[in-house]
């Protein structure tokens, strides 16, 4: 019988210089036809043998490593651990005899690129020879996957996090750089126009050439990401010197080296243009297909960052400027005028408030419809510009009222001039739609200091003057004085009842149901309080709400709110339906409660509720002061189990990122988005965002307002199972609410147990 060839024979034969003999074929199979490179190298690191799976994944023939030294295919960064394990075998380190040492190095190809290896160096000592075999495996494609990824992730989170877009754009095209040696990467953005690209990052490109490559135009001739706007399709040039697409930009390419630029439109979700993405480098080539890969990638998570951005600005924007007109809304007023009024009293001058109503504005909508009452309000909105001065301004608070704000005055004859020229303004004739519309308007006035020294208080007196002009036959301005005290004397009245009407058990919930959308199935109701008059009237919350936050009833009445929808809910859960959840609003004067938290909690364990079934809505207001008081509330509910929802989300002041540093489970759509569905680009683009944000956040969602099949099937579509609204049941008594759990959406029985 033949005794078997070892892997130490081998060697010593190399070493030697005699040929290795093929007296064991099983052996010289297995070491010759192993999917591995093996080498064996002498204790000085020469190569010896290699075995021909270099040649696949380094390029070299076998006879071309033998004679060279190791550590010279090894990337300079990695070499020490390469010469650090021969210096160990030469001192006869006993550790590196017994255990043989796995590393991952960076080794040279043929074609002067670097591939990853992950090598095991194992010690050969025996009587016959002393040295080294390496075994190694080409893991270059993993270690790029896992590059990648973690890239991915990392740009993902910036994305999730709210991260300034030129720094996610900066951090994305870095990221898909390292992937391919050689490559530098461009990302630019359309402007507002559609005309032009703008810089957005090219973290490795020359400046003068980013500079000149800024503002290129979006047509046949604009170059790479031009032309791939306008095309709307990549645009691939292999050789930028004989391209005519680069014959305005050739000498500046040339200057620095660039030879090809592969540029890919970077489209929304609803096929809109948001600019491009290219690949720029200095020697002619092809894209090859992980390069393809490399560009799905870049443009898809540019896309999104893009999209979130511009979201994010847009429901900003929304938040605070009203969507017809374009004019700032009521909220922005209220900082604005706090911002005058402040500087007013610094400076020790006047300032105006002109409230505008339109006079016969109600007539038109009724008699030619919506439409031109929507146009004839964006009229409205121009002719008013045109009467402010430099430093006035004007916004809308709803329907046909406006505000101006005139911010400084050296007397009260200035905002008499102002009127005059609004009146006389909104006096001519409009032309809509070839409708020649006659409307007028009456004009309130109140002044600082005289009439008030807060916004709320400036308000209602310009409201009451401006009602005092209405009153007096219209057309014509009214300065408040205290005269016209009656309208904020009924304000007081109000007050005043409202102070006893909860001793009183004046007040009602009503709940609206929440509803599954696909199946239709009530899991849910929202507690709505009421204020029943004797006269038969119901003030509305709307009403008396703002009363009572502004003269600190809204504490108790809030307690007594959320007490009585906790003990409806367990008798509702006593009763068959243990599914339900109660959703009940809170103020953010609640939320200021010394020990609010514990009140909840105590609250539920007397009523032997599940802290889960009770959801908490918050406005955006609570999170825009995130003060410790408000974060550890909120923090506590929250680890109790109890669902924390943003109420109207969209509508204030949506900085994104209190949704990562609040415990939010849900976003709440407001109906006036719901509204649009159909009927308002704007409105379709608000949600979609609001929903791609939610679900980027894995938060819930739930629409309210929702009025039709249609709007439900939309809000469906996008993901969005949850809605309340008139569509699905109006706000019921308790005893109502009752009766509807036992009956479907036709009429049918539910199954509470389902």
């Amino acid at each position: 019988m033949k005794k078997s060839k070892t892997g130490a024979d081998i060697a010593a034969r190399a070493q030697a210089g005699l040929p290795l003999r093929s007296s064991d074929e099983l052996f010289t199979a297995l070491i010759e036809n192993a999917f591995d490179i093996i080498i064996i190298v002498n204790m000085d690191g020469m190569i010896c043998y290699a075995n021909p799976s270099v040649e696949r994944v380094l390029g070299y023939r076998p006879s071309d490593l033998v004679g060279e030294k190791l550590p010279a295919l090894v990337h300079p960064n990695d070499v020490s651990k390469v010469e650090t394990f021969l210096e160990r075998v030469k001192s006869g380190d006993p550790g590196i005899l017994r255990d043989p040492l796995q590393i991952e190095t960076r080794v040279r190809h043929k074609n002067e690129s670097w591939r990853v290896l992950e090598s095991v160096l194992k010690t050969l000592d025996t009587p016959s020879v002393m040295g080294i075999v390496v075994n190694s495996r080409d893991i270059s494609d993993r270690k790029l996957a896992e590059a990648l990824r973690v890239g991915q992730n990392r740009v993902l989170e910036m994305i999730a996090a709210d991260a300034p877009l030129p720094d996610i754009l900066g951090s994305l095209a870095q990221m898909i750089e390292l992937q391919s040696e050689g490559m530098l990467c461009s990302i630019v953005l359309l402007d507002e126009d559609g005309t032009h690209v703008l810089h957005g990052a090219a973290p490795s490109l020359p400046q003068d050439f980013v500079d000149a490559i800024d503002g290129e135009v979006v047509d046949p001739r604009g170059g790479s990401c031009g032309n791939a706007l306008f095309r709307g399709e990549q645009v691939v040039i292999t050789d930028i010197q004989s391209d005519p697409l680069w014959e305005d930009y050739r000498e500046l390419a040339d200057r620095h080296g660039l030879r090809v630029c592969w540029s890919t439109p970077i489209i929304s979700r609803q096929g809109r243009p948001l600019g491009s993405f290219a690949m720029y480098y200095r020697e002619m080539r092809e894209p090859s297909r992980f390069e393809k890969r490399l560009i799905e990638i870049g443009t898809r998570i540019a896309g999104i960052a893009i999209e979130r951005k511009q979201a994010e600005l847009h429901i900003r924007f929304m938040a605070h400027h009203d969507e017809l007109t374009g004019l700032p809304n009521r909220t922005k007023l209220h900082a604005d005028l706090a911002h005058v009024i402040e500087q007013a009293g610094r400076d020790r001058h006047m300032a105006a408030l002109l409230f505008i109503d339109l006079d016969r504005f109600k007539h038109v909508n009724d008699s030619l419809g919506h439409e031109i009452g929507d146009r004839l309000l964006q009229a409205v909105a121009g002719r008013l510009q045109h009467c402010l001065r430099t430093g006035d301004s004007v916004a809308r608070l709803g329907g046909d009222e406006f505000v101006i704000c005139l911010p400084k005055l050296h007397g009260s004859n200035e905002a008499r001039v102002v009127a005059n020229k609004v009146l006389d303004a909104l006096s001519q004739v409009f032309v809509v739609d070839g409708n020649e519309l006659q409307i007028g308007s009456s004009v309130g006035i109140s002044l600082y200091p005289g009439d008030g020294q807060d916004v709320d208080t400036l308000l209602r007196a310009a409201d009451a003057a401006m009602y005092h002009a209405k009153e007096n036959g219209r057309g014509h301005y009214q300065f408040f004085s205290l005269d016209l005290h009656a309208a904020m004397s009924k304000r007081l009245t109000l007050t005043n009842r409202l102070s006893h009407a909860l001793p009183r058990r004046e007040f009602t919930l009503n709940y609206q149901p929440q509803v599954d959308m696909e199946c239709g199935r009530i899991i849910g109701a929202e507690a709505l309080i009421r204020w029943p008059q004797s006269t038969g009237d119901v003030v509305l919350p709307a009403e008396f709400i703002p009363l009572a936050e502004q003269n600190g009833f809204i504490q108790s009445i809030g307690e007594w709110v959320l007490d009585e929808a906790c003990a409806q809910l367990k008798r509702w859960h006593d009763s068959g339906h243990p599914y339900l959840r109660m959703a009940v609003n809170l103020s953010v004067y609640q939320m200021q409660q010394m020990d609010f938290g514990k009140r909840v909690e105590q609250l539920l364990n007397e009523k032997s509720l599940s802290a889960s079934s009770l959801d908490l809505e918050i406005t955006e207001s609570v999170l825009m002061q995130p003060n410790e008081e408000n974060r550890a509330t909120l923090a506590q509910l929250s680890a109790m189990g109890i669902h924390l929802l943003i109420d109207d989300f969209g509508t204030g002041y949506s900085n994104l990122g209190y949704l990562r540093s609040f415990p939010i489970d849900t976003l709440k759509i407001d109906q006036s988005f719901v509204r649009g569905i159909g009927t308002d680009n704007n409105d379709t683009a608000i949600i979609d965002a609001i929903i791609s944000i939610a679900h980027s956040l894995h938060l819930n969602i739930i629409a309210e307002g929702v009025e039709t099949a249609a709007q439900s099937v939309f809000l469906q579509q996008r993901g969005c199972k949850a809605g309340q609204g008139y569509y699905y049941g109006e706000p019921l008594t308790a005893d109502a609410f009752s009766e509807r759990l036992l009956l479907g959406m036709n009429g049918r029985r539910l199954d509470s147990s389902i």
